[in-house]
């Protein structure tokens, strides 16, 4: 009701009357959002409503098409609005109107159990307001999406019915039986096809910890860790717990969230294979809407299933939700009405929280915090998922910034011993490239070289130019199509390999790391942060197939020693020092050592490198915009490029010539429409972004200017480009960019 007040305006009533109009063909139908409606409302719920419920409603009445304001806008938008004598009678007269017809707005008590006073101790009162402004955004959430699905079922009844509307509560338990059968013809045929004591284990490890999750998820919501090694079936464990969870307490939905789209694939696909194409609702950048039969005008139509798959990612209105890091947690700290749209549905859910260790450290205090708000006003149940033991173990900053952590598996410890499948060995010298290539070559079978940036990627396939031996090469010089393709050879070549097919060489960066099915017989990896180091052994002898002691992990530094700055910088620091003081020795397959290098991490970071932008601070002022400005989990200074992988190439890519041609001429055709009146904001749509992330590769805008002149050919005024380069088929714009000291954090692409 006060979201409406403003529309008994004189200057509302003429905007309704003209578009009425207009759909009859009299007039020119009004610009949309002309006519203001949002203050009337405002100004009412501040006047109305008990002191501290006004500054819940009324940010979100003023904000609810342009999105939350801070505080004192809130306020002062009211005063601006009454300055005018005209604007400040039509204010009067809607508030009158609307007093009238709802008496019910000056009688309506809200309940306020939920709503803290503001306490006169500092330490309470700090909690309480950052309690008010979380659920702000979700009172915000309640009505801007309310407000579109009136507005859809008024002008669209066809989007209406495409809406999903399978509960989680009404699917949960038959999901659960049906991941129940699949699970136990898994197991039984993976026990069968055990050879090796190793395997044996792997299967034997799998079983236990499907059970304990099966087993835990029955518990009361509250914040549960799944700690498991690499390879010891967590993707299946989680959903377990998660399904197991729902059909006991009816959840409202599960949302998976990984901080890499690399996994997200995987994980969506594993998924989809369990439960059915139609059960999962995957949402982040890199998804691709299906591609639909073109009519003879090049008009492209969507299917249903990708019409409800858009409309399902609105508001996150699906039984399981396969979405990125940065998606669930920039949302839950947005002002904007696009990202906060869905926070409502969050509510009550089960979040299996993937490689949670990954969070930046820079912003870990507010993040847990908000982690915190959603299990303990919101009802729901938290898992936090890793293969890097023990993140979450004992003293930690999670434990601190968490309610209690109840551990799902009571001893990980054990599992992580009996899951060792490979033998690490430091390399006490500095390498050179040549020297890297060698240890490569130095057996025959395949090798998978991880390194810390896309320049030294560059430099070792540059040392591997004149091998014979096929190379393969995974970074974010490839576009998004064009990795996959390249992941998917790399696999096929590592199982062909163990059949007695030939080797291969994988030069990569740490794209491959979190969560990449892949198992390699050998893996170098450029010394970097802990936790990533122990990542990269995860993909060497991933199925316990090979003997222990001829699956080795080379770890090896290079005369540069170049590495991303910031959080990984330290972290490669801190690893390296540990290193030096074990003299080599560290043992890498410790518990204890994976608790040490957190503790110094975060020591080092202290109390203000966790919260370094004063998030926190901004939020006890319950300002909206500086929050969300401050809470970007990805600093990116990047443009993205439009490339021809397909150019080239042997395989048979995703997209064809022609394919790649229509799409840049629609682009070309809408840049030039908007350059002849439309304006920029009609070149590209949230479907054409979608279209064309998988074929882009993201720069630096350093680079921007450079290549402007030879390479680049910008198709939407700084947004994106074309490239008019080369795209060669191993190293993608390779050759042709500077490639700096950066990694896939810079790339939101890879993430959002």
């Amino acid at each position: 009701w006060l979201h409406d007040v403003g529309k008994y305006s004189d200057d509302f009533q003429k905007y309704l009357r003209e578009c009425d109009a207009a759909k009859h063909g009299i007039g020119k139908a009004p610009k949309p959002g002309s006519a203001e409606h949002k203050v009337a409302g405002t100004r009412l719920a501040l006047e109305i409503l008990p002191a501290v419920v006004k500054h819940i409603i009324a940010p979100c009445v003023l904000g609810h098409h342009g999105g939350l304001n801070a505080k004192p806008e809130t306020e002062s938008a009211v005063g601006r609005a009454e300055e005018g004598a005209k604007s400040s009678q039509s204010l009067a007269k809607s508030i009158e109107c609307a007093l009238i017809d709802f008496p019910q707005l000056t009688t309506a008590s809200p309940d306020q159990g939920a709503i803290p006073a503001i306490s006169t101790m500092p330490s309470e009162r700090n909690a309480a307001r950052m309690h008010l402004e979380m659920l702000t955004r979700f009172v915000f959430s309640c009505l801007v999406d309310a407000d579109s699905l009136d507005t859809e079922t008024h002008f669209s009844e066809e989007k209406k019915e495409l809406r999903l509307r399978t509960a989680l509560q009404d699917v949960a338990r038959e999901w659960l039986e049906i991941l129940q059968r699949q699970q136990t013809v898994l197991q039984e045929g993976a026990e069968k096809a055990a050879l090796t004591p190793k395997s044996k284990i792997v299967s034997r490890v799998r079983r236990e910890v499907y059970a304990a999750c099966l087993e835990v998820g029955k518990q009361p919501s509250g914040v549960f860790s799944l700690t498991v090694p690499t390879g010891g079936g967590k993707t299946r464990s989680g959903l377990a717990f998660a399904l197991s969870h729902a059909a006991e307490h009816g959840s409202t939905r599960i949302i998976y969230a990984a901080p890499y789209t690399s996994i997200i694939d995987q994980t969506a696909d594993a998924f989809r294979e369990i439960l059915g194409p139609d059960a999962v609702l995957e949402h982040h950048s890199a998804v691709e809407p299906r591609m639909a039969d073109r009519d003879e005008e090049g008009d492209q139509a969507e299917s249903a299933f990708e019409q409800r798959r858009r409309l399902s990612a609105e508001n996150w209105d699906a039984p399981l939700i396969v979405t990125t890091t940065v998606q669930l947690l920039e949302s839950l700290f947005s002002n904007r009405t696009t990202r906060c749209r869905k926070l409502h549905n969050i509510a009550g859910s089960v979040i299996i929280l993937d490689e949670a260790q990954t969070l930046p450290p820079h912003l870990l205090t507010p993040l847990l915090c908000g982690l915190r708000a959603l299990v303990e006003q919101f009802d729901v149940t938290l898992l936090l998922s890793t293969a890097t033991q023990p993140a979450f173990e004992g003293e930690t900053l999670y434990s601190r910034g968490l309610p209690s952590i109840t551990p799902i598996v009571a001893d990980p410890s054990a599992h992580f011993e009996a899951l060792v499948r490979v033998q690490y060995r430091v390399v006490p010298e500095i390498w050179e490239w040549k020297q890297v290539a060698a240890e490569m070559r130095r057996l025959p079978s395949s090798c998978l070289t991880i390194l810390n940036t896309k320049k030294d990627a560059m430099a070792l396939l540059d040392e591997l130019k004149e091998d014979t031996r096929p190379i393969f090469h995974l970074s974010t010089l490839l576009c998004g199509a064009h990795r996959r393709q390249v992941l998917s050879q790399v696999k096929a070549a590592f199982i062909a390999e163990a059949a007695g097919g030939s080797p291969v060489f994988v030069v990569s960066t740490q794209v491959v790391e979190c969560g990449v099915d892949m198992d390699a017989p050998r893996v170098l990896r450029a010394c970097g942060p802990l936790d990533r180091v122990i990542q990269a052994a995860g993909r060497c002898n991933r199925e316990g197939k090979r003997p222990v002691e001829e699956s080795e992990v080379v770890i090896f530094r290079t005369e540069a020693n170049a590495a991303p700055p910031g959080n990984y910088r330290t972290g490669m620091d801190v690893t390296n020092a540990m290193i030096l003081e074990a003299n080599g020795l560290l043992d890498f397959h410790s518990p204890q050592v994976a608790t040490d290098y957190f503790a110094r991490l975060y020591g080092i970071l202290g109390e203000s490198g966790r919260d370094k932008k004063e998030v926190q601070y901004d939020r006890r002022r319950w300002d909206y915009p500086e929050v969300a400005r401050k809470m970007r989990l990805i600093e990116d200074d990047t443009v993205p490029v439009l490339v021809p992988y397909h150019q080239d190439s042997v395989q048979e890519a995703d997209w064809s010539k022609k394919e790649f041609e229509v799409l840049v001429q629609e682009l070309r055709d809408r840049a030039d429409a908007a350059r002849f009146g439309q304006g920029r904001g009609s070149i590209m749509t949230r479907d054409l972004w979608q279209r064309i992330q998988p074929l882009t590769v993201a720069i630096f805008q350093t680079e921007v200017a450079r290549l402007k002149q030879t390479t680049l050919e910008e198709l939407v005024p700084e947004q994106l480009y074309l490239w008019r380069g080369n795209y060669d088929q191993l190293t993608g714009i390779g050759n042709s960019v500077q490639c700096g000291i950066s990694n896939l954090y810079s790339v939101s692409s890879l993430m959002s």
